[in-house]
């Protein structure tokens, strides 16, 4: 089965978020994501992942500080 590539666009439409909450996943490492030249990408295993993750409440889906 072939491993996808997804835009962080596409990423936040399979998640009903914004771009912005994303990039902010990316950027803290939360999100595995590859950049490809200036574009970045994440595999849809990772996207897998991190939704299994979540799912056990391992992390905070909004990715950013619990409690604030």
């Amino acid at each position: 089965m072939e491993d996808r590539l997804l835009t962080l666009r596409e990423v936040g439409e399979v998640l009903r978020v914004g771009y912005t909450t994303i990039t902010r996943l990316v950027a803290d490492g939360t999100l595995v994501s590859y950049k490809v030249r200036r574009l970045w990408r994440v595999r849809q295993s990772d996207l897998d992942d991190y939704l299994r993750r979540v799912r056990r409440g391992g992390e905070n889906a909004g990715g950013g500080r619990q409690g604030a």
